[in-house]
């Protein structure tokens, strides 16, 4: 089996999957690996992106939900972005520095709630979100 993850509005080839069948192999197994390397591959190539909404100490809330692919025990990132830096004339943008970590509880619609796990100073509202990608059990 050959499959081609393709970028329809770039038309770039993120991922080829190559893989033989095993006639021993039952197709639920099959599928459930070829299920999680597509997955994996969209979560590190596009990954979910937001804004905290409100933020306690101990849970936040988010501009994401369930219609953007949220669910229960998704982790994300809290950033926070560099000044830029001027070297020989360029302006060149720093790599966002990760200030806190947070997994979703609950989900809605077009919001969800989630535990603060780390930070490294108090959440506020407008702290942007970025989905990490977790190793599976």
């Amino acid at each position: 089996m050959s499959l081609r993850l393709i970028d329809t509005e770039t038309t770039a080839v993120p991922k080829v999957i190559t893989q033989e069948l095993d006639s021993g192999e039952t197709l639920s197994k099959t599928l459930h690996s070829l299920t999680r390397e597509i997955l994996t591959t969209i979560i590190q190539k596009y990954p979910l992106q937001g804004y905290l909404v409100q933020a306690s100490d101990e849970k936040v809330m988010l501009n994401l939900g369930t219609k953007q692919g949220v669910v229960q025990g998704t982790q994300f990132e809290v950033i926070e972005t560099q000044a830029p830096i001027e070297y020989k004339g360029k302006i060149l943008q720093g790599s966002p520095k990760s200030i806190g970590q947070i997994e979703i509880v609950s989900a809605e619609p077009d919001l969800s709630y989630a535990k603060v796990i780390k930070k490294d100073r108090a959440l506020k509202q407008d702290d942007q979100v970025v989905e990490k990608m977790t190793t599976a059990p």
